[in-house]
């Protein structure tokens, strides 16, 4: 009887120690838990900015002034349709406004120089009429600088002039890896640069200068062209009434032109050219034969070689005369199937 007692407290002791060895176990692993826990990697916040100054003048003090471009007073009287933002400048201000806007939670007013009197503290984005842009700038160019309080973002072109606002991107973005709470844009941190604007030449006839357009200075189909891609390109119109792509049918040969002078001359370099012109050719001379065809491939040949001399790498493009179909001598040109 006393031996089967003492088997059975040796038996309980046994499981005591048992379970006090698992608690321990248990104990271990939450302890490390805890630890594993202490040392995660604690998240860094995000930079921001907490205030920005022109030459030490606090931002929310501030108004962005441009100048509204000829082109809106044009097609806004014919009751344009073509849905396309020309108002180039604007949207060049209307740019800077919310890139500071998402940077600092400071919106700026976006004014036309015009509607709105001057004050001491002004953005001006392009060619306002406060008279502080520079006027030597070429269209590649484009300056974003203090002048005494006001900050100047200027280009040669709307283009560049939209372009101009890649500094200050470049400017902040510096500031925030250097992580400079406080960023102040002074005098020392204007930058004079450029962007190179892709140019396309246009020269044609009639079709090209858009002789039955009530303004072809802003109606032709390269003017178009400008207005739907000012922010990377210059387009330029050479286009002509009247003239014919052969240089040997005298006053009518379109190398005889000014316009042609104009295009050859231009040492601006093009990156494209597009070449419009045989609408008139077959018109002039009916008994078109394959001579006449040889001579109008010749002087194709001449105006690409004109051009390549200040234009090396140009892209030519030779585009088709258009279809007639009304009567007359152009119903029935060949030019077509000449080019």
């Amino acid at each position: 009887m006393f031996s089967k007692k003492i088997r059975l407290l040796l038996i309980l002791l046994c499981m005591g120690f048992l379970l006090s060895s698992c608690t321990g176990t248990g104990t271990k692993q939450s302890d490390t838990t805890v630890k594993e826990s202490e040392t995660e990697a604690v998240t860094e916040a995000p930079f921001a900015f907490e205030s920005l100054k022109l030459a030490g003048n606090d931002i929310s003090n501030y108004t962005i002034i441009y100048r509204r471009n000829s082109y809106y007073k044009v097609l806004n009287t014919i009751g344009d349709k073509i849905v396309n933002d020309y108002d180039f400048d604007r949207l060049s201000a209307e740019r800077l406004s919310d890139m500071i806007f998402d940077k600092f939670g400071v919106r700026l007013e976006v004014k036309q120089d015009t509607k709105t009197d001057e004050t001491e503290y002004e953005i001006l984005v392009g060619e306002t009429n406060r008279d502080l842009h520079p006027t030597d700038l070429t269209e590649d160019q484009y300056v974003f600088q203090m002048n005494g309080k006001k900050l100047v973002m200027c280009g040669g072109a709307y283009g560049t002039t939209w372009h101009a606002a890649d500094a200050f991107e470049a400017w902040l973005t510096a500031k925030e890896t250097a992580k400079e709470a406080d960023a102040n844009f002074a005098q020392a941190d204007g930058v004079a640069s450029t962007y190179h604007l892709k140019t396309v030449a246009c020269i044609g006839d009639s079709i090209t200068y858009s002789s039955t357009a009530t303004n072809p200075q802003y109606l032709s189909y390269p003017a178009n062209l400008q207005r739907l891609m000012w922010k990377d390109y210059l387009v330029f119109g050479y286009g002509k009434s009247a003239k014919t792509m052969r240089n040997d049918l005298g006053d009518v040969s379109y190398s005889t032109t000014n316009e042609y002078k104009a295009f050859i001359e231009n040492t601006i370099g093009y990156d494209l050219v597009l070449i419009m012109l045989g609408t008139n050719d077959t018109y002039y001379d009916l008994s078109w034969s394959d001579a006449d065809t040889e001579a109008f491939k010749a002087s194709c040949k001449s105006i690409l070689d004109a051009v390549k001399v200040n234009s090396p790498n140009a892209t030519f493009v030779l585009m088709n005369a258009p279809v007639y179909f009304g009567s007359g001598n152009h119903a029935r040109s060949p030019i077509r199937d000449v080019q």
